[in-house]
């Protein structure tokens, strides 16, 4: 049995046995099923794999269709390029499973707030309970948001125009032109890798949002300027380097036949 089968299967059943709980008379089991239920929709839908394209010769051929992304506008004016579009389903797994750990956060801290009252005295486990509980409402709370965001902006993705790449993702936007552009590489590994764009200098890529937030350390640390989780994406992040290489020296090549429109 594989990670995402174990996984999935460990949550059904968890969610199943709190639905038990809530059939005898226990409310309380109606946390448990919001929480191991959300947990596993969240888990189905980011864990979903790749669709994987065809040599980078093949993508200006049928393969990867031509297009825009709707932000590229405000970079360039050539908007018309090699789309690998987004997975709106991304936003919805991260929205499901943040609500369900802000509502794991809540009753922590609700707990917390109970226990405290009742000892009058802050100390642990309800100081412990309190803090984890605000933490996990403060960061979860937030992937909630961008989650939102970005069910509602679009799905995103990444499109390579004539002049640069164009990232758009849930954590925020990023450009980089083609001369700009250091390297390109797949980072982390299975479910948990990203697609990672590196420019020459900080100032040669322009970021916003969140990727915006994280721009210093990212760079600092991780040696990467903006990233797209390949969980977003619909073609495995890999295909996408390899087409980012392909065309890297060619920009023109990208460009849409007359027949063809956005």
């Amino acid at each position: 049995m594989g990670t995402r089968t174990s996984v999935l299967t460990t949550c059904t059943l968890l969610a199943v046995l709190c639905g038990l709980g809530v059939a005898t008379g226990e409310p309380v089991a109606l946390l448990g099923v919001v929480f191991f239920g959300g947990c596993g929709l969240s888990y189905l839908l980011l864990s979903h794999p790749p669709t994987t394209g065809g040599s980078p010769v093949e993508f200006g051929d049928g393969a990867v269709p031509y297009g825009t992304l709707p932000g590229a506008r405000r970079y360039t004016s050539a908007t018309v390029g090699l789309v690998f579009p987004g997975r709106r389903a991304y936003a919805v797994g991260v929205l499901v499973g943040a609500v369900a750990f802000v509502v794991a956060g809540t009753v922590m801290v609700l707990v917390g707030l109970h226990l405290g009252i009742q000892s009058a005295a802050w100390g642990f486990p309800s100081g412990a309970t309190l803090g984890v509980g605000l933490l996990a409402v403060g960061f979860f709370g937030v992937c909630g948001i961008l989650g939102l965001r970005s069910l509602f902006a679009g799905p995103g993705g990444i499109a390579l125009l004539p002049e640069g790449v164009y990232l758009e993702a849930g954590a925020g936007r990023a450009w980089v032109r083609w001369a700009d552009l250091a390297r390109s590489r797949v980072g982390g590994m299975g479910e948990h890798s990203y697609l990672a764009l590196y420019a020459h200098t900080a100032d040669g890529i322009t970021v916003t949002g969140l990727q915006r937030v994280l721009h210093p350390v990212n760079r600092r640390l991780f040696r990467f300027d903006a990233s797209i989780p390949q969980a977003q994406m619909r073609a495995a992040a890999s295909d996408v380097v390899s087409a980012i290489y392909h065309y890297w020296g060619d920009p023109p090549s990208m460009q849409p036949p007359p027949e063809a429109h956005p």
